[in-house]
């Protein structure tokens, strides 16, 4: 599997504030027609727009995304660096493009449209992540993105998928579908019971799949935060996929959102070839 770039939009586990709770329903999707649950979809909001800055000794990255409402639905995502203290000149790329929303996923479709000192553009590419909506805010923002939420069923789900251009059209190239307990953890042990599948198509369209069904040991990064909002990990092998950080979201005695690198925020997530 190639390997996956992830450009966040901020710093991982910096600043993270806030819990999300389950993502808003669609009044009447469960007994409505095709057309009325694309009606419901296209006026659901996850506009974004943040500004993060991170100070190092040698490198100072800046983060800026822009992700407009259901009128516009449009995304804009810059990243630069003007390498504070060193002799590497500064860079700054920009990605742009458009979305649409599909049941519990943002399907994002955009493409490199500047780099600086290259002045390249890439090739269209697609990815679609799920969404959840904070109470209040997190980190500033009401939409948290590529992260476990809840589900129907009492559990949290993570769903998230890659797309390749084949013949003129987006075909799906990996899918990941996968729950967690909603119990959270306890003390600084938490067992994980982790089920759900992982998909893959080749470029003629066949599907294979891999069924996921692992029992994961996640310890806190900062044991004296394990009640609040500390980042647990693992040093274990990992299921296809698997986030080995978490950040879990407690609400009223319940797990509520738990946060896979990026910690909740909006991030590029796309393959190598797709960006170069």
């Amino acid at each position: 599997m190639a390997q996956l770039i992830y450009i966040a939009a901020a710093v991982v586990g910096a600043g993270i504030v806030g819990a999300c709770s389950k993502p808003v329903p669609i009044d009447g999707a469960s007994e409505a027609g095709p057309a009325k649950v694309a009606a419901a979809h296209s006026r659901i909001d996850i506009s974004y727009n943040t500004y993060d800055h991170y100070q190092g000794n040698f490198t100072s990255p800046t983060w800026i995304v822009d992700i407009t409402g259901p009128d516009q639905k449009t995304w804009k995502h810059i990243g630069m660096n003007d390498w504070s203290h060193t002799r590497i000149p500064p860079d700054r790329t920009e990605f742009a493009g458009t979305y649409e929303i599909e049941g519990d996923l943002a399907v994002f479709t955009g493409k490199k449209v500047a780099e600086f000192p290259a002045e390249s553009s890439g090739d269209e590419f697609r990815f679609a992540v799920n969404f959840g909506f904070p109470p209040g805010g997190y980190s500033g923002q009401r939409t948290a993105f590529n992260s476990f939420f809840p589900d129907k069923d009492g559990g949290l789900t993570l769903h998230r998928k890659l797309f390749r251009r084949m013949g003129g059209q987006w075909q799906p190239s990996q899918e990941l579908l996968v729950t967690i307990p909603g119990g959270g953890p306890q003390d600084e042990k938490w067992k994980i019971q982790v089920v759900g599948r992982f998909r893959q198509w080749d470029r003629e369209g066949k599907m294979t799949e891999e069924v996921l069904d692992s029992v994961i040991d996640y310890k806190p990064w900062r044991p004296t935060l394990a009640a609040s909002w500390a980042q647990w990990n693992t040093m274990e092998r990992l299921p296809r996929w698997m986030p080995t950080d978490l950040v879990p979201f407690m609400h009223e005695g319940r797990m509520v959102m738990a946060a896979c690198g990026g910690g909740g925020r909006f991030v590029l997530y796309v393959t190598p070839e797709q960006v170069n």
